[in-house]
């Protein structure tokens, strides 16, 4: 009985959201998008846990990576450890994303590396790549300071 209580007052709210989009239409056309778009995106979010889950596992690492910095909630959903099958699903549809062979980060540092073009060191943008060695993305200016050449390395150290 309470869950068709519940249902009930689901079905109001969405009617309800539905009928100020509607007046929306009718004022002016930038606050349509706006609030349409809000709107979408609430009944997104109250979709199940299971369905949201579904939706992340047919997507790429840049796309949710991307999705991960829309809001808190998807934040939070996707860089969970217990999201690793969703990384691990989005890995393999994407055909040209690089195997992962380190066990020390996790999967969305990872793609953090690939598609963000911050300097790890300073977390301003560099056009510079990624280090593949170090999995570390360094900036010009963070080059010079961060990186120790070889020669300065102890010969104990260097077989390591």
């Amino acid at each position: 009985m309470s869950q068709d209580i519940y249902n009930q007052e689901y079905l109001k709210r969405l009617q309800l959201a539905d009928q100020q989009a509607t007046c929306l239409i009718l004022r002016s056309e930038s606050l349509l998008v706006i609030r349409t778009r809000l709107h979408s995106f609430w009944r997104f979010m109250d979709l199940p846990i299971e369905v949201i889950t579904e939706v992340l596992c047919n997507v790429t690492p840049f796309e949710l990576l991307s999705l991960s910095h829309t809001c808190k909630f998807l934040q939070e959903m996707i860089m969970r450890r217990t999201a690793e099958y969703v990384w691990l699903t989005a890995e393999r549809n994407s055909a040209t994303y690089p195997s992962y062979p380190w066990a020390d980060i996790s999967k969305p540092h990872f793609a953090g590396l690939l598609f963000m073009m911050l300097c790890t060191a300073c977390g301003n943008h560099t056009a510079n790549p990624l280090d593949p060695f170090l999995l570390v993305r360094l900036c010009s200016k963070c080059c010079s300071t961060e990186q120790v050449a070889h020669v300065f390395v102890s010969p104990k150290l260097t077989f390591i």
